[in-house]
């Protein structure tokens, strides 16, 4: 039993260093592709088109054995962010700040002045848990517009 497990490796052995030798003398270029993705949207199509490129059988074979592959792009131009856009539309009037629609979030509560005591909300706007956590800290009283 054991000579025959001997035999075996031998061969094996002698077998996959052949098909590595074959594998190196053969000309199989990779296709590499530059991909630029910024955004969401850019992330979503390009999935699409993986999806798409994926029903040749030629290319599916070639994704799959990694002889087309993919590089993200760095020649692009940074886009600038803006700092934090709030969710809710905010808005300062005599009676102090008033939030319409959308959702309060940790980061509105903390753009508020110290001296903020009172915010009110319309019917359709929400907050996060830890947006009602901190205005409950800084006793911030929270009013509801009915209308």
């Amino acid at each position: 039993m054991e000579n025959l497990r001997y035999l075996i490796r031998e061969v094996l052995k002698e077998e996959l260093n052949n098909l590595k030798g074959k594998t190196k003398t053969t000309n199989n270029p990779v296709k590499e592709e530059e991909v630029r993705i910024q955004s969401s949207l850019d992330l979503n199509n390009f999935a699409k088109r993986i999806m798409k490129m994926s029903q040749d059988p030629k290319i599916n074979s070639e994704l799959r054995t990694g002889k087309h592959i993919f590089r993200l792009s760095n020649n692009y131009e940074h886009t600038l962010v803006e700092a934090h856009q709030p969710i809710s539309k905010m808005f300062q009037n005599d009676h102090g700040i008033t939030f319409e629609g959308g959702i309060i979030t940790l980061k509105d509560v903390e753009t508020l002045t110290n001296n903020t005591k009172v915010v009110t909300v319309s019917k359709s706007t929400h907050c996060t848990p830890l947006a009602l956590d901190e205005m409950k800290r800084r006793n911030i009283k929270i009013e509801r517009e009915i209308k």
